[in-house]
């Protein structure tokens, strides 16, 4: 979560001390379990639909263009 999200999750919100790992779950079953028995959904979410190029302006050109090693890349925000 730190490396990924720049979220700490190991101070204790009661102390603020830090907090120590001392398990981690690898068995699939045992890890439904445990969400289920939290009320937490335990089924991996469906994947969302691929989405379009960039909407930039000039994006379109670059849809069904090969590029060549002295052109440089498109701006795309």
């Amino acid at each position: 979560m730190q490396r990924v999200f720049a979220i700490d999750v190991l101070p204790c919100p009661s102390c603020g001390g830090r907090m120590k790992p001392i398990a981690k779950v690898t068995d699939r079953r045992v890890a439904q379990k445990m969400l289920e028995h939290v009320g937490v959904p335990s089924d991996a979410p469906a994947p969302w639909p691929a989405r379009g190029p960039p909407a930039s302006v000039g994006a379109s050109r670059w849809l069904h263009h090969e590029p060549r090693a002295d052109e440089p890349a498109p701006d795309i925000e």
